[in-house]
């Protein structure tokens, strides 16, 4: 399969915030900034989804402003406008008949973001909307994916910097397939392979770095595929997140002893072609890994959001959350169920940006008048450096 080169040259900007992979001076400690992200939030069992997060300070998912599911587009930097905004894609798109509702599930460095439109029935299709960010003007624009062969619903999954798309259909059969959506006479690809025993369609792929690897989980292994045949699988492991340096962030599962009981509990883990690294010997998972091998997650042996930094091990988001201490800050900090999601590339401080949701959950009154309200709110979490 042939790869398009990176699209031209990124601004400065970009560059400082995709390539300053410094680590911070030993007399420096990094502090993490909370800013929330506005989103349209039913308060009763909020259903805005988070589904991508990339490099340069975007964020994709789908919120209900007028109650209709839309695909939206937090801006933390301000590439396409205001600074810290977030945009509903109705802004740049008319959603065509007869599809209703809308969202966004990937996103690559370059703007290009892949989602899905979905009908009143619940059939799906994919969609490309390219922001065109580091142009002027911009063109936004709209192109509808192709849908596999009798597939009654399918959706873009992920889009690489390459303008490689991940496409996955789940009707009436599962199947993914691979785009390369900047050749206009490109065809999709099925992604087919074996594992020696199982076929690969049983693996449900995440992930799609700009080498055009991806990664994976299923059949309980964590996997890293080179189309179309080359395969690695990583036995007792899942969730497999995959960085542009073919390094793996997998959740190893727990080792139970000939009674069953756990005498290794589930740990985070990276993987390469150099080797499995676990990164603890206590409870902790992986949600993200970047380009430099840090991961992000939930480090349950300790209680806490985390983040995994060599040189520095294991960060919790309570010890790192500093800032001024108004209700932001304090709401964030009083809340028990948080949750780290994303970890961006280093940037000039040495660590990178996270994305991360709190749930509050609080009942008034009592018995068959008891009212539960639960509020989520999104984060984008900043890195800063203080000298003590």
């Amino acid at each position: 399969m042939i790869v398009n080169s990176v699209r031209t040259l990124y601004p400065v900007f970009c560059l400082v915030i995709l390539t300053s992979l410094n680590a911070p001076s030993a007399r420096a400690q990094v502090n993490y900034v909370l800013h929330e992200i506005p989103l349209v939030n039913p308060l009763q069992n909020d259903a805005v989804n988070h589904n991508g997060m990339n490099h340069v300070g975007m964020v994709v998912g789908s919120h209900y402003p007028g109650g209709i599911k839309t695909g939206f587009v937090y801006d933390h930097f301000g590439l396409i406008g205001d600074i810290r905004t977030t945009h509903s894609i109705t802004e740049w798109m008319d959603v065509p008949s007869p599809w209703a509702a809308s969202s966004c599930v990937g996103i690559n460095d370059v703007g290009e973001i892949v989602g899905l439109l979905e009908s009143a029935n619940g059939q799906r299709v994919g969609f490309l909307l390219d922001l065109d960010v580091f142009s002027l003007p911009r063109l936004p624009t709209l192109r509808i994916l192709p849908s596999p062969p009798v597939a009654s619903s399918s959706f873009g999954r992920r889009i690489n910097n390459n303008g490689l798309v991940l496409i996955e259909s789940q009707a009436p059969v599962y199947s993914q397939y691979l785009l390369d959506s900047r050749n206009p006479t490109a065809q999709l690809v099925q992604i087919i392979a074996q594992d020696g025993v199982l076929p690969i369609s049983s693996v449900r792929y995440q992930d799609i770095n700009d080498l055009g690897q991806l990664s994976g989980a299923g059949n309980a292994k964590g996997y890293w595929l080179t189309p179309p045949v080359a395969l690695v699988n990583v036995p007792g492991a899942n969730y497999a997140r995959l960085n542009n340096s073919g390094q793996l962030g997998l959740n190893l599962f727990a080792v139970r002893d000939s009674r069953g009981r756990i005498i290794k509990p589930d740990t985070a883990a990276r993987w390469s072609t150099n080797g499995l690294q676990p990164l603890s010997d206590f409870e902790s998972t992986v949600r993200d890994i970047n380009d430099s091998g840090d991961v992000c997650g939930y480090n349950i042996g300790k209680g806490n959001p985390a983040i995994y930094q060599e040189g520095f091990g294991w960060l919790y988001l309570d010890n790192v959350v500093k800032g001024s201490i108004d209700d932001l800050t304090l709401w964030f900090h009083a809340n028990t169920n948080i949750s780290l999601w994303y970890i961006s590339n280093r940037n000039a401080t040495g660590f990178g940006n996270l994305f991360a949701t709190a749930i509050r959950t609080t009942t008034t009154g009592k018995g068959k008048s008891a009212v539960t309200t639960t509020v989520i709110k999104h984060y984008f979490v900043e890195p800063t450096l203080t000298t003590p």
